[in-house]
C-alpha cells in the first residue's frame, strides 16, 4: 500500500483517539478482562509522549495513555502501536521489545520514572496474522538456549478479524462508526451499502459535525468510491449527514483539482524565478495565481 495511504491510516487513527471518551470506550471492550480487573480506566490519561525512534517509525506510530492501578498509588502506560506495513511481519515482537526497551533506557539516562509498558498492536492488513512468539522464532535450538530469551506479551487487535457485533458493544457511537470505516472493505458491489449503513449509525448532534466530517474525508480517501456510489448513498442517509458528506465530496474534488493544476505547473514557475521573472509575469505565464506562486516558492524554498 502507498505511502501516502498509510499517512491516511496514520493521521485517521490518531484522530480517532484523541479523544479521551472513545479510548475508554474502546479500551474497555478490547483489552483483556484479567487486565481490566487491574487497571482504572476511569483514570485514563491521553499524554504527549511518543517513544518512537527513528528506526521503528517505518513499522509503528503510537499513541501513549496513562493508567492508575486500582488499589495502588502505581501507574502503568497503555502503548498502542498503529502497524504501517499493512502485512503480516514475522519479527514484529522484536520491534516491539525494542520500542519498549528503548524507551526505559531513554527514561534510565533522564532518571525520569520507569513504568511497566503494556503494548497494543492495532493492525489494519487484510492477511490473517499469527503473531510468532520469541520462541517460536528461536524454536530450532535447545530448550536451555530458549530459556534465556525474553519473552513479550502483547495484546494484537487486527481489525479486520473483530466481528461487527463486538464492536456494536462499544458505549461511545462515535468509535463505533469510527471503528466500522477503518474495516471498510474494497468491495464495490457493496460499497455504498456499507458506507450508508455506517454513516446512518452516526450521532445527529451538532457537537458530533467535527468528527463527521473527519469521518468522511477518511470514507471518501479510502474507499475510492465513485459518484454513482456515493448518489446511492446519498439516498440512504439523513438530511443533516447527507450535507455534511456532499460538502466533504465537494471540497476533496476541488482540492484533487487544485493540487493537479498546481502540481503540473511547478516546474515552469521554478524555471521561470531561477531566470529572474518577478512574480507578477510568472502568473501570467503559468495561468497561476500570485498567491499560489508564493505558495510553491515557500513550499520549495
Amino acid at each position: 500500500m502507498s505511502q501516502n495511504i498509510n499517512n491516511i491510516h496514520d493521521k485517521f487513527g490518531r484522530e480517532i483517539f484523541s479523544d479521551r471518551t472513545r479510548v475508554i470506550a474502546f479500551m474497555e471492550q478490547f483489552l483483556p478482562n484479567e487486565l481490566l480487573t487491574e487497571i482504572d480506566l476511569d483514570s485514563l490519561q491521553i499524554t504527549q509522549e511518543s517513544y518512537m525512534t527513528e528506526n521503528l517509525k517505518e513499522y509503528f506510530s503510537d499513541l501513549v495513555f496513562l493508567v492508575n492501578l486500582k488499589d495502588s498509588s502505581e501507574q502503568a502506560e497503555l502503548a498502542l502501536l498503529f502497524e504501517h506495513k499493512l502485512k503480516p511481519e514475522k519479527y514484529v515482537l522484536i520491534q516491539v521489545g525494542n520500542y519498549m526497551f528503548s524507551h526505559w533506557s531513554s527514561c534510565i539516562t533522564k532518571k525520569a520514572p520507569i513504568r511497566p509498558i503494556i503494548p497494543i498492536i492495532y493492525y489494519q492488513g487484510s492477511q490473517k496474522w499469527v503473531v510468532p512468539t520469541i520462541a517460536e522464532i528461536f524454536r530450532d535450538y535447545p530448550n536451555s538456549i530458549q530459556a534465556y530469551q525474553p519473552s513479550m506479551p502483547h495484546i494484537l487487535l487486527p481489525l479486520n478479524e473483530i466481528p461487527e457485533d463486538k464492536i456494536m458493544q462499544i458505549r461511545d457511537a462515535m468509535m463505533i462508526v469510527a471503528i466500522l470505516a477503518q474495516k471498510i472493505k474494497s468491495n464495490q458491489t457493496a460499497l455504498a451499502e456499507d458506507i450508508a449503513k455506517i454513516l446512518n449509525l452516526f450521532p445527529v448532534h451538532s457537537g458530533a459535525w467535527n468528527f463527521l466530517e473527519i469521518i468522511s474525508v477518511y470514507i471518501l480517501q479510502v474507499s475510492e468510491v465513485t459518484e454513482t456510489q456515493l448518489a446511492d448513498v446519498i439516498q440512504q442517509i439523513p438530511n443533516p449527514i447527507k450535507y455534511n458528506v456532499m460538502s466533504t465530496y465537494d471540497m476533496l474534488i476541488r482540492k484533487g483539482k487544485i493540487e493537479g493544476k498546481i502540481e503540473g505547473k511547478i516546474e515552469i514557475v521554478l524555471n521561470c524565478l531561477e531566470n529572474g521573472l518577478d512574480i507578477s509575469l510568472i502568473s501570467n505565464i503559468s495561468g497561476l495565481t500570485e498567491d499560489e506562486i508564493k505558495q510553491i516558492i515557500a513550499d520549495h524554498r
